[in-house]
């Protein structure tokens, strides 16, 4: 675990990132803080409704090792051997 979290942390800084935080309560799915802004769920209702066709939703994190500031993608997308994690790319 140690080499994994060496090479996640020389990634992290290699991208200009903030260094790593923990924050073990952060977002955790089904609580407030990882919902979305009513604003933002009845554009995604509207849009349903208007187009016909379903919003896909797309859940952060779902690697238990990678962080994920963006929904687009985690920050390190590649273990320490450059093994891509699954549903990285």
């Amino acid at each position: 675990m140690q080499a994994y979290t060496r090479h996640y942390v020389a990634q992290l800084a290699a991208q200009g990132k903030f260094p790593l935080s923990i924050w073990p309560y952060h977002s955790m799915l089904g609580g407030i803080s990882h919902a979305l802004v009513s604003a933002v769920e009845e554009a995604c209702f509207f849009h349903t409704v208007t187009r016909q066709q379903q919003t896909r939703m797309e859940l952060k994190g779902s690697h238990p090792l990678t962080a994920n500031y963006s929904v687009l993608r985690p920050e390190v997308s590649h273990d320490p051997q450059g093994h891509p994690y699954s549903g990285s790319e």
